[in-house]
Order: C-alpha cells, then structure tokens, then sequence
C-alpha cells in the first residue's frame, strides 16, 4: 500500500488536493470518496480509515478536497454542484489514465452532500457498481423550504441583485458565499431520479438522531433504490450527522466504518 498526496489541475485551471491510496494490486477495484458541504476530503479520518482498509483488499482509491474546502485554495463562492462533479471527472480519469483499474469494479462513497454528489455521479456514468451514502442530503430540490437552515425564498430575494447569498456556517463560525449557481445547480440536479435508476449495489447508512439530514431521508433513499441488484440499510442507533465524531461516540464511528467496508469486500 502506497499513500499519495498531489494537487490535480481542475477544469477551472485551478488545483484540486487529493490523497489516493495505491493498493499496488494490478486491475484493482477503484473507490472514489465524495466529502460533504465545507468538509474536508478525510471525513474525520473515516474516509482515510475505509480507504486503508479496502487496499489492504487491493482496492485502490481517490479522495479530493472541493473548491473552499479543505486545503483548496479556491474562494467558496466557486463551491457548486456543476463544479464538484468536474473535479470529481477529473480525479476518475486520473486514476483510470494512471493506475491499472479494472473498469468494472468502479464505487464510489459520499457523505451528506457528498452522498447526493455520488448519486448525480452515477447517473454520468453507470459503469459504477457500488455505491455507500452516508447521512445522504438524496432528495429533490431542497427537500423542503429552506437550504442549510436557511429560508429559500429568502435566499432568492438577495440572488436577484449578486451572485450569492451571504450565508453563516455555524461549523466554523465563519460567513461564506453561497453561489447562485449552487442554489440553481440544487434544481437542476435531481439525485432522487438517479437513484431510481441505480442498478448496482448500495449501502445506506444513517443516524436516528440525525436533524441535520433526518433519518426519513435515510429511509427514502433506501427506497428510491428501487433497482438496485443488493441493497443494505443500517440505522446507526443514537448517532447525530456526526456518527459520533461530533460527541465523542466513536464506536458509531466504527460501526459506520466496519459496514461499509464490509459492503465493499462483497459486492465490489
């Protein structure tokens, strides 16, 4: 096993930071890993702990830092669906053009908006087997009235004179710009509809005291995986959106952890 830290050049002409774990193992299986809103590419050392563990099975992945987040040196106004899943284009076709992939074993997990990233990802390409959503923010639209707590109509009333909406994230304390392409990207993208039309393999993982993706979306992402070949839902018992990271819980951590990397040595 080999560990790599890089920076990929984006669409953007701007430079994505990304870690790939090499397994070293010649037509290996291939994991991309998808973070969530203003995360960061290790996920609290889940992300990290998950791709470890399946190079040890010869799995090879990739994880990358979106624009704003992580060590990306990009303002967060560039933060969008549309710009994500290019540097997610970016990082797949590297490791294709790069490493022996065996190109039908390709997964990919994601994590809150991340999970909703990796649903719109496979509706690109469906040559991905197997996927894992963590707390996945996999609905339409906003799910509801508000983004990010945040009121939509509210939100549009400001995008009618510039380019974003001044939002306050509470995880850091911190004003960022919420582009109005993101906003719009939101509608235009419907991972719900990918979801139905997923045909590989699935691992849903959600907390029942999640209140910032409700554990009902959980469940209706499970169900919208109407044609999924294999399908697993696990319900974290007591576990926030944090799955523990956030109150010092960390066996739901590693509940969450042994699952989907149980998962993954099964069925990809």
């Amino acid at each position: 096993m080999k560990e790599i830290e890089l920076l990929l050049k984006s669409k953007r002409n701007t430079e994505i930071p990304v870690s790939i774990v090499d397994s070293e193992t010649s037509n290996c299986a291939l994991v991309i890993f998808i973070h969530g809103f203003k995360a960061d590419r290790h996920e609290g050392g889940r992300f990290t702990e998950v791709a470890r563990n399946l190079a040890k099975l010869g799995y090879s992945s990739i994880r990358m830092g979106f624009p704003g987040c992580d060590e990306s040196k990009e303002d967060f106004i560039n933060y969008s669906i549309t710009n994500d899943l290019d540097d997610i284009e970016t990082c797949y076709k590297y490791m294709l053009d790069t490493y022996n992939v065996d190109a039908n074993r390709i997964g990919a997990v994601g994590y809150s908006m991340g999970a909703r990233l990796t649903t719109l990802f496979t509706g690109i390409h469906p040559e991905i087997k197997t996927i894992g959503l963590w707390a996945g923010a996999c609905y339409e639209n906003y799910g509801g009235d508000n983004f990010l707590g945040c009121n939509i109509e509210e939100i549009n009333k400001e995008l009618v004179n510039k380019d974003y909406y001044d939002y306050f994230n509470t995880f850091d304390n911190t004003y960022i710009k919420l582009s109005k392409q993101l906003i719009e990207d939101m509608v235009n993208y419907n991972p719900v509809k990918c979801l139905n039309n997923f045909v590989g393999n699935a691992i849903v993982v959600h907390g029942n005291e999640d209140i910032t993706v409700s554990v009902d979306t959980g469940y209706a992402n499970f169900k919208a995986l109407k044609n999924a070949k294999n399908k697993k839902l696990v319900i974290i018992d007591g576990a926030n959106h944090g799955f523990g990271l956030w109150d010092d819980k960390m066996h739901q951590s590693r509940q969450l952890v042994e699952e989907t990397t149980l998962f993954f040595k099964n069925n990809l």
